[in-house]
């Protein structure tokens, strides 16, 4: 029989050390029994019943234990799956909220079928309030927090293992961890291309799924995770210290100069779907409370909703997944350190019983809190669900990843003009979708390649996908990449096609990084980075998606200097770094006068027009002062371009940057010349 737990009036959810022991609360609002299960140092399990409460919570204090206790719950209740239960009372659950775990979660048929708890992971009871002489916590890395402001912001999407695996220059017993990420090698490359703000891929304990299991392949990615408080073990050089070297890493780069924005996941969790036979994966909330914690049909209760194609979708509309969901973003920001997040799928978490609504408890909650209402937030804005694309509905103080920018630049750098006119939207801050009122320019995460889909040298060099290392008959992933190869798919040596590689990839990074909004340039870009056309790489963890730092291919070597001098223009004029959407109303009294490739204004023919070439002007949005000009020749032919006037009737552009590398910087040229751009090419010059 289980011995009893304690009274104890919780002050939060989780194992809390206190001095006379540890005390324990978790939901399980459905629940007829629970049991806590400690595990003791010579192996044997010890039971103790946990004591109910009206509000769902089952609580207790365990008197004597301390931080290092390895526990877990076993749950009862009904197992009517007809009304969505699914307690199991032989199935050793973790606690959703435990900052760490021992033993792996990696799912398999067996543990589906529940029992098998030798091969279950364990919780581990950690100490998030005191250093391990006792003395208060007070976060290193909250301290130090950079703060940059979004119109200086320019983000580098990076998973933490990918980014440093390869590197010949960090010790390789730290590379790819968390303290890799802050080695003085890594800190000298973000200085040297620019790059403001880390956005690091899942950081949160997650699971293997089976499919990936019976493949003998692994999620890379980390898009399935379970334990939502916790730093993964995986990137950790001690793994029983994966916390602690998080947030020495956030602290060092802080001092650096440098912020950390997560990747989270809170539309599904790593349980993913259920079988025909209503049988699903229980890590913790299947087991737990499944009608609290999942959205189920109307009126079917035993159906899940999958509005994230992983099988689940965490229900929003209960105040315990809320409060779940904000707790646990209060934990990253105020004990580990960061600076904020990009929420996965954001749409899910405005939904409404059902549909979507942008006020909601979650999107709501996260406002009003004084934590986390001050950091960056960043929603990606769509959801599998209905109606579940809502590009530029998030509103203040969220930023949205705009793929609409993403296709559209890849469109006309592949030479298809049929979009030219909202081409020119997306560069001029996508006022259609951020006006003002819903944050302006900068409200755009203006993106073109990111961790799904293929790289940059991969979007010149392959017409399709080549996925069949994931092992599924090269199904999964996109299939419109907006891509071109320049006339032979994959590696080549030809010499003109690597040079038409060359200029597209300079000219889609100056697109990206020139445009008005917030840009986001993913890892190993800069260097040309390749995964041989897999525009799916979420289960290769393996060369194929790590950076190459000892490796050039084609491009790679001027890329990181290109990027370089791309990032100091922008930080260097405003123009480049607009609060509010560009006016296209002529640089005399707006911001951006658009010119056909005859040197004349834009108009509605031209806009009409199939042809991947025009040029724009820019000046100063505030002082009117300087002026900058971009000429663009997406087409896959030479263009012949009469160059616009500048906007202060000097009639003399200089050169700053050319694609095609044949205008040295400093070169000078007169409003109304007529130049020849090759294939692919960006040029930019200056007043």
């Amino acid at each position: 029989m289980p011995s009893h737990l304690d009274h104890w009036h919780h002050r939060r959810l989780g194992a809390e050390v206190l001095r006379a022991g540890v005390g324990f609360a978790v939901f399980a609002g459905h629940a007829t029994n629970v049991t806590l299960v400690t595990l003791d140092a010579s192996g044997r399990e010890k039971r103790h019943a946990m004591l109910p409460h009206p509000n769902g919570i089952w609580s207790g204090l365990l008197r004597g234990a301390r931080a290092g206790l390895r526990y877990g719950y076993y749950v009862d209740g009904s197992r009517d799956r007809s009304q969505g239960h699914a307690h199991e009372p032989t199935t050793r659950l973790v606690d959703p909220r435990a900052r760490a775990f021992d033993g792996a979660f990696i799912e398999t048929k067996a543990l589906r079928s529940h029992g098998h708890n030798d091969a279950r992971p364990w919780s581990v009871v950690v100490d998030d309030a005191h250093d391990d002489d006792g003395a208060p916590r007070h976060p290193r890395a909250f301290a130090t927090r950079p703060a940059i402001a979004w119109r200086d912001t320019v983000l580098y999407e990076a998973h933490v293992r990918g980014l440093t695996m390869r590197h010949p220059d960090i010790p390789e017993e730290i590379r790819g961890t968390y303290a890799a990420l802050a080695h003085p090698v890594m800190l000298a490359h973000y200085r040297a291309i620019g790059i403001t703000t880390l956005e690091l891929l899942p950081v949160f304990e997650w699971a293997t799924e089976e499919h990936l299991v019976d493949k003998d392949l692994t999620n890379y990615w980390g898009y399935a995770p379970v334990g939502y408080f916790a730093a993964a073990r995986h990137f950790a050089r001690n793994p029983e210290n994966a916390n602690e070297e998080f947030r020495l890493a956030v602290q060092a780069l802080h001092e650096a100069g440098f912020e950390v924005v997560l990747d989270v996941v809170f539309n599904h969790t790593g349980e993913g779907g259920e079988d025909s036979n209503g049988q699903g994966m229980s890590w913790h909330f299947r087991g737990l409370d499944r009608r609290a914690y999942y959205r189920t049909a109307k009126g079917h209760p035993n159906r899940l909703i999958d509005f994230s194609g992983c099988g689940n979708t965490l229900d929003v509309d209960h105040p315990r997944v809320v409060e779940f969901i904000l707790d646990a973003l209060r934990h990253w920001v105020g004990t580990m350190g960061v600076d904020g997040f990009r929420f996965d799928l954001a749409a899910t978490l405005a939904r409404s019983h059902g549909s979507f609504h942008a006020p909601s408890k979650a999107l709501e909650g996260i406002r009003s809190d004084p934590m986390l209402g001050s950091v960056k937030l960043i929603a990606e804005p769509w959801d599998l669900g209905p109606d579940g694309y809502r590009l530029g509905h998030f509103g203040q103080p969220f930023r949205e990843w705009n793929d609409r920018f993403r296709d559209a630049v890849r469109a006309f750098w592949i030479g298809d003009g049929r979009s030219l006119g909202d081409f020119a939207t997306r560069i001029a801050g996508s006022s259609d979708f951020f006006p003002a009122e819903r944050g302006g320019a900068t409200a755009s995460i203006n993106y073109v390649t990111a961790h799904d889909g293929f790289t940059l040298a991969d979007l010149v060099a392959y017409d399709h996908k080549h996925n069949e290392a994931n092992r599924e008959g090269n199904r999964d992933g996109w299939d419109a990449n907006r891509s071109w190869n320049g006339g032979i798919e994959g590696p080549t040596y030809t010499p003109s096609i690597v040079a038409e590689r060359r200029r597209r990839m300079r000219s889609i990074l100056a697109t990206l990084l020139l445009a008005a909004g917030t840009p986001l340039l993913a890892h190993g870009d800069e260097r040309a980075r390749t995964q041989l056309g897999n525009n799916n790489a979420y289960c290769q963890d393996n060369p194929l998606a790590w950076v190459d730092w000892q490796h050039i291919t084609d491009g790679g070597d001027d890329l990181v200097a290109w990027v370089s001098k791309l990032v100091q223009l922008r930080r260097d004029n405003a123009c480049f770094r607009p609060e509010k959407p560009l006016r296209d109303h002529g640089p005399d009294r707006g911001d951006v006068a658009w010119y056909a490739p005859s040197g004349t204004r834009m108009t509605p023919a031209n806009w009409q027009s199939s042809e991947a070439a025009l040029s724009w002007v820019l000046v100063e949005p505030e002082s009117r002062e300087g002026g900058f000009a971009i000429v663009a020749n997406g087409t896959r032919e030479p263009g012949v371009f009469t160059l616009p006037p500048t906007p202060h009737g000097g009639g003399v552009w200089t050169v700053v940057l050319d694609a095609s590398l044949r205008f040295p910087a400093g070169y000078r040229l007169d409003a109304g010349d007529v130049v020849v751009l090759a294939s692919g090419t960006a040029m930019i010059l200056e007043e």
